[in-house]
């Protein structure tokens, strides 16, 4: 017998044979079927019942929250803290409200998680990239490319960015926590620039702390232009043309051949100018 079946909840709810499902189911059939209910007019909550009965696994806790993270980002991607439904996080993971409210306090405390999830993985990746890299100036190039390609491939996190500033105006605890991570970012930033001065390929009259502010402000210019599809040429192509401009004005200057010169060399050369010979 279909677990299904045990539930109480008969085959008047579910034709086992226009599924495919008789003697046994699989997940992506069955979330076919509920959606099927839903076009139907079937309430959603037997399309959630169905999917958790049906799926043969359980996520674990930790699995099932980073779940409902990852998809609350896109919800909150398209329609900020105020305009998502926790109704409509709850049916993209394939849950009911009720295991959605085991995890998360409130939308507002997911809303958080998300921000908080987004921004770990971008201090994860900075991390992993720049350790590589031979230079400070390489380092602070290769964060700002992969910033870059996420502006341009993952909406998200651009309007991320944008919802989570607008809720810290309304919310002083948000916008403590979001300030928070805006120091650790410069931090991270003017550490590179510190590491390019020192290795010479940052130029040695910059301020660190300056340039990465100034780095900071372009990622949220480039994420605004995002927000409202402006890298069509109108103004720029893509976002790295936005700090080609800053890259090329902090770079050391590469040394000629003349200043490179064995200081013998260039000694005699002096002697000979001055006696006019």
């Amino acid at each position: 017998m279909h677990p299904l079946h045990q539930t109480g909840m008969q085959s008047r709810y579910f034709n086992w044979d226009k599924c495919g499902c008789q003697g046994g189911w699989h997940l992506s059939r069955v979330i076919l079927c509920a959606q099927t209910f839903s076009i139907q007019g079937w309430h959603d909550t037997y399309s959630h019942d169905i999917i958790l009965i049906m799926s043969g696994h359980r996520l674990k806790a930790e699995e099932r929250k980073q779940q409902i993270i990852e998809n609350a980002a896109r919800v909150f991607a398209e329609r900020g803290l105020e305009g998502a439904r926790t109704r409509d996080i709850a049916k993209a993971c394939g849950i009911n409200e009720a295991i959605l409210y085991r995890h998360f306090q409130s939308k507002q405390d997911l809303f958080h998680e998300v921000n908080a999830f987004l921004h770990r993985n971008a201090m994860e990746s900075w991390r992993v990239i720049t350790e590589s890299a031979p230079d400070g100036l390489s380092a602070l190039r290769a964060v700002i490319r992969t910033h870059c390609k996420g502006f341009l491939e993952k909406t998200e996190r651009s309007a991320s960015m944008v919802h989570a500033a607008a809720e810290a105006l309304q919310n002083k605890n948000m916008r403590e926590i979001y300030g928070a991570w805006l120091i650790s970012d410069h931090a991270f930033l003017t550490s590179l620039v510190a590491r390019g001065i020192a290795d010479g390929s940052i130029r040695s009259d910059l301020d660190p702390g300056k340039v990465a502010l100034t780095v900071l402000g372009l990622y949220w210019q480039a994420c605004i232009l995002k927000v409202y599809e402006l890298y069509d040429g109108r103004m720029v192509s893509n976002p790295e043309e936005l700090f080609d401009t800053i890259l090329e004005h902090i770079s050391a200057p590469v040394e000629s051949a003349e200043t490179t010169e064995p200081a013998e060399q260039q000694a005699e050369v002096d002697i000979l100018k001055a006696t006019g010979s």
